[in-house]
């Protein structure tokens, strides 16, 4: 994403490995608010994912502005260490690695 964060990009040739958390309704607002949803960073959409138990739907957050930008270290850094403890296949974690960014974009 332009703004310097991640976001999965439909493709229908490719799969993207990831991690499926229960979230309570309850928390629902709470995470909208932590992923910018009110502000337009990220979009919700209802995505059917198959997971080891089969498919289910489930909620997506995809960025709203999904092009080109510089990813910001620190969040990579982040996103690296979270694929690596979720152990995410090697060719993902692989994958994500390629991202690093040369240097960390400025902050507005």
């Amino acid at each position: 994403m332009r703004e310097g964060y991640l976001t999965l990009v439909r493709d229908p040739r490719r799969e993207v490995a990831g991690v499926l958390w229960d979230v309570p309704l309850s928390n629902m607002a709470a995470l909208d608010r932590y992923e910018g949803v009110g502000e337009g960073l990220y979009r919700k959409v209802q995505q059917m994912v198959i997971g080891p138990s089969g498919a289910r739907r489930a909620l997506v957050y995809f960025g709203a502005n999904a092009g080109p930008g510089l990813l910001r270290k620190d969040y990579h850094a982040q996103v690296l260490a979270a694929a690596q403890a979720c152990a995410l296949p090697r060719a993902d974690v692989a994958e994500i690695e390629a991202l690093a960014p040369t240097s960390a974009p400025r902050r507005p």
